[in-house]
């Protein structure tokens, strides 16, 4: 059985650069494949425009010298991150941020990155 398929209508697969209002979708916690270090892995929806509910995807180390990354992140959801905390992920699911997108190239493919983390003013 065939079927038609009209590949004028498919839209760019990249969401575009650029800052996107989003909300925390999935956090889980997994280890480095080869430095056994632990990292949140984040799911993020867009949550407006004509790219909602598409999703974005970003990993934060627990390595003290990418602890900035983390730190940026949880600061622009709210949380003071100027000492140590004890954070739980459950608790962010649902809570919104701005989210600053750039694109980069990866095996010949366009990927969407998330470069900076922004409060939601």
């Amino acid at each position: 059985m065939s079927t038609e398929i009209d590949f004028d209508q498919a839209t760019q697969h990249a969401i575009p650069e650029g800052k996107h209002i989003v909300s925390v979708d999935h956090i889980d916690i997994r280890n480095g494949k080869e430095s056994g270090i632990p990292f949140y892995n984040w799911r993020f929806r867009i949550t407006d425009g004509a790219h909602a509910n598409r999703c974005l995807f970003t990993k934060t180390s627990l390595a003290p010298t990418a602890l900035w990354r983390l730190q940026e992140l949880l600061s622009a959801l709210g949380l003071q991150c100027d000492r140590k905390i004890n954070f739980e992920p459950e608790a962010i699911l649902g809570k919104q941020l701005i989210v600053k997108v750039k694109h980069k190239e990866f095996n010949n493919t366009l990927q969407e990155e998330i470069a900076r983390f922004k409060p939601l003013d």
